[in-house]
């Protein structure tokens, strides 16, 4: 017969088992949603100054497919949901925004369901920009003739002028606009139109990119990638020398670039310490686009323009 100490173990040993198995399955549920969300997360980045040809879901990438149009694909397979040209592609609660050519040589801003049904115009505009933006139920974009910054719902109503300007390049960060102007000055406005500043009063700017408090950018005529503190304007430094041409992008993993002399895309660290090749391509100018750990790219195949996907390791993906 047993002991009340030996029924107390045993008690014990029945309680403890259990503890450890509930940590277990919280841990495992805990481990599931950290590898969701950073699968979307992962990696703040430039696409939007890559053309925007990728975006994603929880379950999905969606990408521009030169041959095939808006595709959407996971694990799977992937399924084309419109043959429109798809730039400055986002994605927000199961719908995809994005800007394709019109018949009028301007743009259409666009969206359609995650499905490929509910196919719609947002409004039409004269630009040369592909960029748009979504920011607190608004949708960002540029036109000319006028020229300005304007926006409208994301239903496509209620459109507003921001400011009337020539703008050469803009991005749209935490409901702060920054732009740079036709003579190359870097400046910001409030999305709401207020709060107009010339924060970098130097002809450097014909595009840039942004990455935490640092604004990046190709100078041509040293060929060096360059950032400035946003916060501090006199602290600037070269980040890397590897650069030959504008086409780059700056993700917290570090930076993407297409080296023109050997035709290659490659990487090199923030800190421009550590560099590799990632692929060659057959095509004197390509687009990078990086979504977690893949890299979609273009290139050209038998004479036709293709998008391309590896990843970011240079490995091909199964």
């Amino acid at each position: 017969m047993k002991t009340e100490e030996e029924k107390l173990k045993k008690k014990l040993n029945v309680t403890t088992t259990i503890i450890v198995l509930l940590l277990i399955v919280l841990l495992v549920i805990l481990s599931i949603v950290l590898i969701r969300i950073f699968s979307v997360k992962d990696g703040i980045n430039n696409n939007d100054s890559n053309m925007g040809l990728v975006t994603q879901s929880d379950d999905y990438v969606f990408f521009y497919d030169y041959s095939k149009g808006l595709v959407k694909k996971n694990k799977d397979g992937s399924k084309a949901l419109t043959n429109d040209s798809a730039y400055s592609l986002q994605y927000l609660d199961g719908n995809i925004y994005y800007a394709t050519p019109n018949a009028n040589g301007g743009m259409d801003i666009k969206k359609i369901t995650s499905d490929g049904k509910n196919e719609k115009v947002l409004i039409s505009i004269q630009t040369n920009s592909t960029k748009i933006y979504l920011q607190d139920n608004k949708i960002y974009y540029l036109t000319s003739n006028p020229d300005t910054i304007s926006r409208i719902d994301l239903n496509g109503e209620n459109e507003e002028v921001v400011l009337k300007r020539s703008v050469i390049d803009f991005k749209v960060v935490d409901n702060t606009i920054y732009f740079a102007d036709m003579m190359g000055y870097l400046n910001t406005i409030d999305t709401d139109g207020k709060n107009y500043k010339t924060i970098i009063k130097e002809s450097i700017f014909s595009e840039f990119q942004i990455l935490k408090n640092y604004v990046y950018y190709f100078n041509s005529n040293d060929s060096k990638l360059v950032k400035i503190n946003l916060k501090n304007t006199k602290e600037r430094q070269t980040v890397t020398d590897k650069l030959d041409c504008n086409i780059y992008n700056v993700t917290t993993n570090g930076i993407y670039y297409f080296n023109k002399g050997t035709s290659k895309i490659c990487y090199v660290s923030l800190n421009g310490k550590d560099s590799r090749d990632i692929v060659k391509v057959n095509t004197e100018n390509t687009n990078i686009n990086i979504v977690g750990t893949n890299l979609y790219y273009i290139d050209n195949k038998d004479g036709l323009v293709v998008t391309k996907v590896i990843g970011t390791n240079g490995k091909k993906i199964k």
